[in-house]
């Protein structure tokens, strides 16, 4: 799986060597993936709040319509098989949430209050997103 994950990002560098766009799609999962582990007091692993914030980008494609309601499925199957956490919901309510907020606002990547947001339409097929950030934490919550 590393290989193949190498092989994956090896790929999209030679795409885009002077990191001029394509290049931020390798930070799926990433950009509320490090808000969340920061508001943890970095008590998750980088990996651990990477895989939420993977699960949220798949919630934000599926609230925008670019990708069906398995898709978090097939993510929350593929999390829990590695025994990555899976509860993203934990982070998106109370205390937490604000937590997870402050680190968004205070992201440097930000441009004024809008995120550059990987959502991923299906595997292989990333999407960058520009998304305020109260639109983001309403976007991966879970709805009905």
């Amino acid at each position: 799986m590393v290989e193949a994950a190498v092989e994956a990002k090896a790929a999209v560098v030679e795409r885009d060597p002077d990191e001029s766009g394509y290049r931020q799609v390798l930070n799926f999962g990433h950009t509320l993936g490090h808000a969340i582990e920061s508001a943890s007091g970095y008590a998750l692993a980088h990996g651990e709040a990477v895989a939420l914030g993977m699960r949220a980008a798949t919630r934000v494609a599926i609230a925008r319509g670019l990708a069906g309601p398995d898709l978090e499925e097939l993510f929350v199957a593929a999390l829990t098989r590695l025994r990555l956490p899976v509860d993203l919901d934990a982070w998106l309510t109370g205390e937490r949430a604000a937590a997870v907020e402050r680190a968004l606002f205070a992201d440097k990547k930000k441009s004024r209050e809008q995120l550059s947001f990987v959502a991923i339409a299906r595997l292989g097929e990333p999407s960058v997103l520009s998304l305020h950030v109260r639109e983001l934490l309403a976007l991966a919550r879970r709805s009905g």
